[in-house]
């Protein structure tokens, strides 16, 4: 029996032979393959349906056609009459009519593309892969603006 004061007895283990194995590999869990599997979807989602547009439409941006395109929007963004109308009967703050012109023409190009994917469904049927491509195209723009711009929109715009 041991006594309040004493230092308890030391208990001696048996000596453990060194094993040369490595230890055993855990196994992953179904949580884990799970996180996997839909990183790997995102991921491969990204690579097909949205770098391959975004690359492809920003050279064809970058490699002229903004020298076509952007006057044309500046007109459209430098207008009093569209700046005037924005203030007026849509925005709130006088400093948000800067975002109009960004917003008519990503509004425009999105309802231009929905009407002909949806006229495409309802005479046809279904929806060609072609047409799906170029669906997908419009949603990035050209040099990535719509895409752009509907994140702009999304996060920032009041």
């Amino acid at each position: 029996m041991c006594k309040p004061d004493d230092p308890a007895p030391a208990i001696e283990r048996p000596a453990q032979a060194k094993s040369t194995a490595s230890p055993p590999t855990p196994v992953p869990s179904r949580g884990h393959w799970l996180q996997f599997a839909c990183g790997l979807l995102v991921s491969l989602n990204f690579v097909v349906f949205w770098a391959v547009p975004i690359f492809v439409q920003g050279q064809i941006w970058h490699l002229g056609l903004k020298h076509v395109l952007r006057p044309v929007f500046n007109l459209l963004d430098q207008s009093t009459a569209l700046r005037g109308f924005a203030t007026r009967y849509l925005y709130t703050k006088p400093q948000y009519a800067d975002f109009f012109a960004s917003a008519l023409l990503v509004s425009v190009s999105s309802a231009a593309a929905f009407a002909v994917v949806l006229r495409a469904q309802l005479v046809h049927g279904s929806i060609s892969w072609p047409l799906l491509v170029a669906y997908n195209f419009a949603w990035v723009g050209l040099g990535g603006r719509a895409m752009g711009t509907a994140y702009t929109f999304a996060h920032k715009e009041g």
